[in-house]
């Protein structure tokens, strides 16, 4: 049937992805893999697995999101261009949540969902096509499932299709460490002005900073703004610093913990011709479509879990960005027309950047994935990594498992699949499994939910 027989021609000119759609098939009928890039607001995400429905048969296609909110809004989306309820041919799960039905053939995922799902059924029975999106954010469990997924691919189900998409990547080095075909869509970003304010030096000093930039941008600029801080703490005390705008303008947060209809408000079209400031994390990067935006306030930071070997122990710690990560960001103002990004750093910190974010394989706590792979049945060293994390931290990983009781000279106990049956760390799990008393399980929840909690406080 094809796009043209799924969806209305008015959208397909709307999207430069759509150009190259027939071109993915045909590449799928002789490539079992297959890498694709796309510059933000071209549509791979929306409508490339619709055009893939075709190619997969009577299989599913699962599409893996990095981010709860974009899982959400891209299926919706999918679901909207084919004029059909969400949960028909287009659904998706995340954690707590799903909108499927027997007729669904497009789920959209998260990471933790796609890594219980291949642990569970490691052969992916019913499954045609594997699709990666935005894998250039390069998340520990989106390079373990591409790594569980080629295993799968060469022992099991040489018919299985993977698709990578991104819209920054270094596209060449994955095709050639995947054997994979390259395939490109133009884009349809407008002009942006990019202007260099005060750079942040203190990163205590974040909010007050970025909130006197946003205060410039809305004196000098028509339109609403998007602004980019590194954790909720920010963003909530940015919003007290914007306060005397909130008569006229709505001033909204946007982050991955905030409840889904508050997470709906930030990113819907502005009612009642009242501008609009939205406060976000990194989710709004990528795959988001936020209405309206052409002002972008970029503080130049970040937070990520960071792991300490020497303490077997992670906290989240404030950096700056990489220049692909900028580059997202500066995006977010030219998807509807012109556009300007004010940056808090100075060209010359600009030219120091890193090119691209290093892969979170490289700094994070190995345990709950050597445990995933234990209970798929792998060890590490047999797989295919695009980046193989190291010997000693596997090493390192195995041990602490072993002294919980996870794993064996065998592989995987028991007592090892009852923690990784549970969504969180497997040190956490292990308290929650020791706690036999019900007032000591119920702190024991407690503390998990507190342990488990990614972004508690500015660091």
């Amino acid at each position: 049937m094809g796009l043209r027989g799924r969806i209305k021609e008015s959208y397909l000119t709307s999207y430069p992805a759509a150009s190259i759609a027939d071109a993915v098939n045909e590449s799928l009928e002789s490539n079992p893999r297959l890498v694709i890039t796309a510059p933000p607001g071209a549509g791979k995400s929306t409508l490339l697995p619709i055009s893939l429905l075709d190619q997969a048969g009577d299989g599913k296609i699962l599409m893996l999101e990095p981010r709860r909110i974009a899982a959400r809004q891209i299926a919706e989306r999918m679901a909207f261009l084919m004029n059909e309820e969400i949960g028909a041919t287009v659904g998706y799960r995340i954690r707590l949540e799903n909108k499927l039905s027997s007729r669904t053939r497009i789920e959209v995922l998260t990471e933790g969902i796609l890594s219980r799902m291949m642990v569970d059924d490691p052969a992916l029975e019913g499954v045609s096509i594997l699709v990666f999106d935005e894998f250039h954010e390069r998340s520990l469990i989106s390079d373990s499932a591409l790594a569980m997924a080629l295993e799968t691919q060469k022992l099991l189900r040489p018919e299985l299709r993977i698709v990578i998409m991104s819209a920054t990547i270094d596209a060449e080095a994955i095709c050639k460490a995947i054997d994979a075909p390259l395939l490109s869509s133009d884009g349809r970003l407008y002009p942006i002005e990019t202007i260099h304010t005060e750079e942040i030096k203190d990163f205590s000093d974040c909010a007050e900073m970025t909130a006197r930039v946003i205060r410039k941008a809305y004196r000098e600029r028509q339109g609403n703004i998007l602004a980019f801080l590194p954790g909720e703490a920010e963003i909530s005390r940015c919003a007290e610093l914007l306060e005397p705008l909130s008569s006229e303008t709505e001033i909204l947060p946007l982050f991955g913990m905030l409840p889904p209809e508050e997470q709906r408000r930030a990113v819907s079209p502005v009612a009642g011709g009242k501008r609009r400031i939205v406060l976000a994390t990194p989710i709004a990067e990528t795959s988001l479509t936020i209405e309206g935006v052409n002002i972008v306030v970029d503080s130049g930071l970040y937070r990520k879990m960071v792991y300490e070997q020497q303490s077997a122990l992670s906290h989240m710690e404030t950096f700056r960005i990489s220049m692909d990560m900028a580059d997202q960001r500066r995006g977010r103002a030219g998807r509807t027309g012109p556009g300007v990004c004010y940056r808090l750093w100075s060209i010359g910190t600009e030219q120091r950047m890193p090119t691209c974010r290093r892969p979170e394989i490289e700094d994070a706590d190995l345990v709950p994935m050597v445990l995933d792979l234990a209970a798929w049945g792998a060890r590490a060293a047999e797989l295919q990594w695009l980046d193989a994390p190291s010997e000693a931290r596997i090493a390192q990983a195995e041990k602490l498992l072993a002294s919980l009781g996870a794993i064996d000279g065998r592989g995987i106990t028991t007592h090892g699949r009852r923690l990784a049956s549970l969504p969180c760390h497997p040190r956490i799990a292990q308290m929650l499994l020791s706690s036999e008393r019900p007032d000591i399980k119920a702190l024991a929840a407690d503390i998990a939910a507190l342990l488990s909690e990614k972004d508690m406080m500015p660091q």
